[in-house]
Protein backbone atom coordinates (compact mmCIF):
# COMPACT_ATOMS: atom_id res chain seq x y z
CA UNK A 1 0.00 0.00 0.00
CA UNK A 2 1.52 3.44 -1.37
CA UNK A 3 1.10 6.49 1.38
CA UNK A 4 0.63 9.43 -0.47
CA UNK A 5 2.25 12.74 0.75
CA UNK A 6 0.90 16.54 -0.06
CA UNK A 7 2.76 19.84 0.77
CA UNK A 8 1.04 21.46 3.40
CA UNK A 9 1.25 24.45 1.38
CA UNK A 10 -1.24 22.88 -1.16
CA UNK A 11 -3.82 25.22 -2.41
CA UNK A 12 -7.57 24.11 -1.63
CA UNK A 13 -8.20 23.23 -5.31
CA UNK A 14 -5.66 20.61 -5.93
CA UNK A 15 -1.76 19.60 -5.54
CA UNK A 16 0.67 17.11 -6.33
CA UNK A 17 0.83 14.23 -4.18
CA UNK A 18 3.91 11.86 -3.75
CA UNK A 19 4.54 8.74 -2.96
CA UNK A 20 7.26 6.38 -2.63
CA UNK A 21 7.80 2.52 -2.71
CA UNK A 22 7.26 -0.43 -4.91
CA UNK A 23 11.22 0.91 -6.16
CA UNK A 24 9.72 3.97 -7.02
CA UNK A 25 8.32 6.96 -6.97
CA UNK A 26 4.89 7.88 -8.05
CA UNK A 27 2.99 11.08 -8.58
CA UNK A 28 -0.81 11.74 -8.78
CA UNK A 29 -3.37 14.93 -9.03
CA UNK A 30 -4.78 14.86 -5.06
CA UNK A 31 -8.59 15.82 -6.82
CA UNK A 32 -8.38 12.67 -8.37
CA UNK A 33 -6.83 9.99 -5.84
CA UNK A 34 -8.23 7.25 -7.86
CA UNK A 35 -7.44 8.46 -11.20
CA UNK A 36 -3.97 7.62 -13.25
CA UNK A 37 -0.40 8.00 -11.53
CA UNK A 38 2.82 8.44 -13.14
CA UNK A 39 5.57 6.17 -11.77
CA UNK A 40 9.41 7.61 -12.35
CA UNK A 41 12.38 5.48 -11.62
CA UNK A 42 14.27 7.05 -7.94
CA UNK A 43 16.99 8.32 -10.28
CA UNK A 44 15.26 10.04 -12.96
CA UNK A 45 12.65 12.13 -9.94
CA UNK A 46 16.25 12.85 -8.21
CA UNK A 47 17.57 14.50 -11.51
CA UNK A 48 13.69 16.48 -11.52
CA UNK A 49 14.41 17.49 -7.80
CA UNK A 50 17.97 18.68 -8.51
CA UNK A 51 16.22 20.63 -11.66
CA UNK A 52 13.62 22.19 -9.74
CA UNK A 53 15.27 23.15 -7.54
CA UNK A 54 17.98 25.25 -9.24
CA UNK A 55 20.68 22.53 -9.01
CA UNK A 56 22.27 20.86 -11.62
CA UNK A 57 22.46 16.91 -11.57
CA UNK A 58 25.54 15.18 -11.28
CA UNK A 59 24.69 13.73 -15.05
CA UNK A 60 22.70 14.71 -17.05
CA UNK A 61 19.13 13.86 -17.55
CA UNK A 62 18.11 11.27 -20.01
Amino acid sequence: MLIWRKSSACDPDGCVEVAFGGGGVRVRDSMRPTGPNVAFCPETWSHFLHNLCGRSPDRTMR
